[in-house]
């Protein structure tokens, strides 16, 4: 006898499982029209965690000078280049990251993990540490990197010369088997969040 399957149920379940995930979770057009958001991103988008809101069907920044920024990440993303994406300017903003990946090949769709505040997805970047034996300097660069900034502003705010940075980077590679800064990125973006989001927060 043939098992009988529920269609709906079928379909109802992995949202119901998505929901139980901690971490806020987006299914986006590349544009930023929303397909899905788990429990955990409703809430953040309803308080305007992170700097983002909804208008309309589209999720964007409540920022105007973030959203170039945000378009291009989606873009990106949606082309098959996961991206880290920071969001708001601090002070009476929230400041959030997002990591972006492609959901489904030739799709034009994407997937975005809002991670908060300060941390710069300090879960993500402690696990791919672990995994490749980086040390705490070298995870930090690699963060910094991954969030857009040049080896020379991640030099001057880590008080250290371009040099050292690049060093780091050679490291950093050689560590991980990568041949691009590109590719560690790429890597660490698929990294699952080592830690939940209050566990996160507190991270160093």
């Amino acid at each position: 006898m043939p098992l009988a399957l529920d269609a709906v149920a079928l379909a109802v379940a992995p949202a119901a499982v998505l929901d139980l995930w901690p971490w806020p979770l987006l299914v986006l057009h590349a544009d930023g029209t929303a397909l899905f958001a788990n429990a955990s991103a409703r809430r953040a988008l309803e308080r305007g965690r992170g700097g983002l809101g909804v208008e309309g069907s589209q999720v964007a920044p409540l920022a105007d000078e973030a959203r170039p920024r945000w378009l291009a990440a989606l873009r990106a993303a949606a082309c098959g280049e996961p991206c880290l994406v920071r969001l708001g300017a601090g002070g009476a903003r929230p400041v959030a990251s997002l990591s972006c990946a492609p959901a489904t090949r030739g799709r034009g769709l994407v997937v975005c993990v809002l991670e908060g505040g300060e941390t710069l997805v300090a879960s993500r970047v402690a696990a791919y540490a672990r995994m490749h034996g980086l040390t705490a300097g070298e995870a930090q660069v690699l963060a910094r990197l991954a969030a857009g900034e040049s080896v020379k502003r991640v030099a001057s705010s880590r008080g250290s010369s371009e040099a050292t940075v690049r060093s780091q980077v050679k490291t950093i590679l050689a560590k991980t088997g990568r041949h691009s800064i590109r590719d560690a990125v790429t890597d660490l973006l698929r990294c699952p969040p080592l830690l939940d989001p209050d566990e996160a927060s507190r991270a160093p």
